[in-house]
């Protein structure tokens, strides 16, 4: 039954990427062509929308499960972020204020970064 479910959630991943969608952080599914649908001009926020589908058996029966999911992304580049607040804050507090935070790369393979430390 394991493995029954692992190649099906094997080909269900195959089948996301091969439709274009987006995957972010283990099995986070977004539609690319819909990313900039949900853009706030005024907070210069940005909303994705996705899914999270998995496939497990459960009492003896395979389950699909899909998950709504949601990430809100800022526009501003995050090192126009630092700049800004390096006037205001000590390292100290800057450490503090972004450590655990995520960052995405939109370049390349659009890859999600936890910050550690700075």
């Amino acid at each position: 039954m394991a493995a029954i479910c692992q190649v099906l959630n094997i080909n269900t991943k195959n089948m996301l990427r091969k439709s274009d969608m987006l995957e972010l952080s283990l099995g986070n599914y977004y539609d690319q062509s819909s990313i900039n649908d949900n853009v706030s001009k005024e907070s210069g926020l940005n909303v994705w929308r996705g899914f999270k589908a998995s496939i497990a058996p459960f009492n003896n029966r395979i389950f699909i499960q899909i998950d709504v999911c949601s990430r809100v992304l800022r526009e501003e580049n995050f090192l126009v972020t630092l700049d800004n607040d390096r006037k205001q804050l000590t390292l100290e507090e800057i450490n503090v204020k972004y450590s655990g935070s995520c960052v995405l790369m939109k370049y390349g393979n659009m890859k999600v970064y936890r910050i550690e430390s700075l």
